[in-house]
């Protein structure tokens, strides 16, 4: 995750009054239960940032094997919430992502001197951001609009 990505992220200030967020200078509307979920989120990504590389990598674990865990009923979730797709397609997607994912990412270095290229003098530090999720908009065959044919 880049440097600019970690700071938009931390700016996240939700306002339970008026149900928005304030990013990167814009103004978003956003239901009250997710501000809070984003306000969470800001406040542990903070205290992840002081991990050590063990730590990230134990956490990293915990989180893939729960995100395993729970394929169904996330693949339930977004099968009800949207009626698109297969559910058992869904399941699979889920379990398989989480997998790839943990596999391709277990080894990967998230904390302190993370490269090193002493031919050139430049050395890479990083600090770990924690997991990093987002809500993306669905559609519904109903909201596709037929473009006229000419």
């Amino acid at each position: 995750m880049s440097a600019t990505t970690t700071a938009i992220i931390s700016k996240v200030k939700p306002s339970v009054q008026t149900s928005k967020i304030i990013l990167n200078g814009l103004s978003h509307a956003i239901k009250p239960h997710h501000a809070a979920i984003l306000q969470a989120a800001s406040i542990a990504q903070d205290s992840f940032a002081t991990q050590s590389q063990e730590d990230a990598d134990r956490i990293f674990t915990e989180v893939a094997k729960a995100a395993n865990k729970s394929r169904v009923p996330l693949a339930s979730l977004a099968f009800d919430e949207t009626k698109m797709g297969c559910f058992e397609d869904k399941v699979l997607k889920n379990g398989l992502s989480c997998e790839l994912i943990s596999d391709r990412y277990k080894d990967s270095k998230t904390c302190g001197l993370v490269s090193s290229d002493d031919v050139h003098g430049i050395r890479t530090y990083a600090s770990p951001v924690g997991p990093v999720c987002a809500i993306t908009p669905g559609k519904s065959e109903e909201e596709e609009v037929e473009m006229p044919q000419s």
